[in-house]
């Protein structure tokens, strides 16, 4: 019996060390061709200081699926974590490009990826603990409301935390060693941290551009369909104007709006407009959303631009009932 057991525990550790040794390999391949040298130091986890941590993935700790992935809160040595579970053979790749992107990357809007665990078929990531719920459950949850009048979600919020994730994605375009395509912006890869901020999540689908290059063509297509720039679909073609896309979409849906709305048929959310809130920021998000999700790629404004109108739009004083006024009278 005891000789059973030993040969089970010898089976379970060569296994292990497979795992082990693939995701390293599939991990050193990512790096090497995407950093040149600049990276974050990050820590590798044992699976046994995972297990620990979830209190071996406990339901309580559980906190949902996050696009494809599985998530959980723990806790390692005094540091609260965010652990997230790949589950498909696919991930392997994924975790790969998701840990060689986030290594290049230190930006407060952005989550901070803390370490890995190798040991696990799929790979396991472990982040500094930031989770409050996603941006998709804080717009979708509870109301019924139109945004302008909305008293759960207010205006001044959701235009905060649009300008936060457009620096952030100004930041990968324009200042990591190669520039980087998110590739999949969306209120689901948005968290929120529960002190007034939002982080940029889910960098499995990233794209770093190579030198000298400003747009790759992809075989797959990668993210979220309904966020996919028109040039992506039809041609398999990614670029800094892909994000920006996606981008005005998100845009969109925290505006609760339709693309291309216009002044028409936006007239019964100014007509609902309250005192507090300001109808012209409104109609300039409105316009940005527009030209940011233009069918030609050559029309959209860049990251950096858009954060700079997002910047304008937050600085806008005017009183809310005149302008209410004015757009009647249109």
């Amino acid at each position: 019996m005891a000789s059973c057991f030993k040969a089970i525990k010898k089976e379970l550790s060569s296994k292990r060390n497979d795992f082990f040794l693939e995701n390293n390999r599939l991990l050193l391949k990512e790096l090497v061709s995407s950093i040149h040298g600049k990276y974050n130091l990050i820590r590798v986890f044992s699976e046994e200081e995972i297990l620990e941590a979830t209190n071996k993935y406990d339901s309580d700790q559980f906190l949902g699926y996050i696009s494809v992935h599985t998530w959980y809160k723990g806790c390692c040595g005094d540091r609260d974590v965010l652990i997230k579970k790949f589950l498909d053979w696919p991930d392997r790749k994924h975790c790969a490009t998701e840990i060689a992107g986030l290594s290049q990357i230190k930006h407060k809007n952005v989550v901070e990826l803390l370490g890995c665990c190798l040991e696990t078929e799929f790979p396991i990531l472990v982040f500094k603990n930031c989770f409050d719920g996603t941006l998709s459950h804080r717009i979708h949850i509870g109301t019924t409301s139109t945004c302008l009048e909305d008293p759960v979600f207010p205006w001044e919020e959701k235009l905060r935390i649009a300008s936060e994730i457009a620096h952030a994605v100004a930041y990968l375009h324009s200042f990591t060693v190669r520039p980087i395509i998110h590739n999949d912006i969306t209120a689901e890869n948005i968290i929120l941290d529960g002190q007034g901020g939002a982080k940029l999540a889910n960098f499995s689908r990233c794209i770093p551009l190579p030198l000298g290059r400003t747009d790759v063509e992809t075989p797959i297509l990668l993210g979220t369909h309904c966020c996919l720039a028109p040039e992506y679909i039809s041609k398999g073609r990614v670029s800094e104007k892909t994000d920006v896309f996606s981008f005005g979409i998100l845009l969109f849906e925290l505006l609760q709006c339709n693309a291309h709305s216009t002044n028409a048929t936006l007239e019964f959310a100014f007509k609902k407009v309250i005192e507090r809130v300001i109808v012209m920021q409104f109609k300039k998000c409105i316009e940005l959303a527009n030209i940011c999700t233009s069918d030609k790629d050559s029309e959209r404004p860049t990251m950096k631009e858009v954060t700079e109108e997002l910047w304008r739009i937050k600085k806008m004083r005017h009183n809310s009932k005149s302008n209410v006024t004015r757009l009647q009278a249109l």
